[in-house]
């Protein structure tokens, strides 16, 4: 079936390497970049196929690359935050979709700890001095500490277990037992966020945007973070960079004909095999 649209995690897919800089300023954000960019641009444009962000990352930092690159409604801080370039407006999930009503009030006693959570920063320099540990203050709906990466997830749980038992209010951990809010652990960050995903974020932009899911082409490359998206399009197309991880490269090739793993890296990997997959859509 002709693909009509393209979800594109950008760390790692759209990428000139491993991710974009962190950063709101244009120019530093898409330096060396907007060669590759505007050249996927033109190409989708000229196939009349939709594109859409779907990112991990907040809003404040990938709206410049939405603006310019993409065009339908796009997805920030894990699916949180769907974001309109058309109209340039924003609005989180749980206020607009009745599935996860019941997350509102969770989503909002979040975001009013988030809006004190500088203080809890100063004690963790404290106590974990070698860690490197920072909040991600541009994520607003999403409490995030990145720290000095490691092998496992360990040092993740541990300060989990620290906030757990010094800072979180009884609300927070209740709304965390309760499955309205979940915890995220990595070994270089940890995330508590509203319990929605990048999965919920493309099922909500689909039903939008009223296109089936056969013809869509999800591309990620982290099995952590992008195979959900790809797992609730189980008819439509999977992609994957060569710089994919091993869990992610695998679960693609598992989808048969409609999966496929670029021989190339990071963007070149994603615009070299493009081509290949509408040729083979039948578009």
């Amino acid at each position: 079936m002709t693909i009509k649209l393209m979800a594109f995690d950008l760390d790692g897919v759209l990428s000139k390497g491993e991710v974009f800089p962190k950063t709101t300023d244009f120019d530093e954000l898409l330096h060396g970049q907007i060669k590759n960019l505007n050249q996927l641009s033109r190409f989708l444009k000229a196939k009349g196929i939709i594109s859409i962000a779907i990112t991990g990352r907040s809003l404040d930092i990938t709206k410049p690359i939405i603006d310019k690159y993409m065009t339908g409604p796009s997805a920030c801080e894990h699916g949180a935050v769907i974001y309109n370039p058309a109209t340039f407006q924003h609005y989180h999930i749980a206020d607009s979709d009745s599935r996860f009503s019941n997350q509102i009030n969770a989503k909002n006693e979040l975001e009013q700890f988030i809006e004190s959570a500088d203080v809890i920063s100063d004690d963790l320099i404290l106590k974990f001095p070698n860690e490197g540990i920072k909040r991600l203050k541009e994520n607003h709906h999403i409490l995030t500490y990145e720290f000095k990466p490691s092998v496992s997830c360990d040092f993740s749980k541990d300060l989990f277990q620290y906030l757990q038992e010094n800072h979180f209010p009884s609300i927070i951990l209740g709304h965390i037992e309760e499955g309205l809010l979940s915890v995220i652990y990595s070994n270089s960050a940890l995330d508590i966020k509203p319990n929605i995903s990048k999965a919920d974020a493309i099922l909500h932009i689909l039903r939008e945007l009223d296109v089936l899911e056969e013809e869509v082409l999800v591309c990620g490359n982290s099995f952590h973070s992008d195979f959900d998206m790809m797992r609730v399009i189980p008819n439509g197309y999977w992609f994957g960079p060569a710089n994919s991880d091993k869990k992610l490269k695998k679960a693609v090739k598992s989808h048969g004909s409609k999966g496929y793993i670029s021989k190339g890296d990071y963007f070149q990997g994603t615009m070299e095999t493009l081509p290949l997959i509408l040729e083979d859509s039948n578009i």
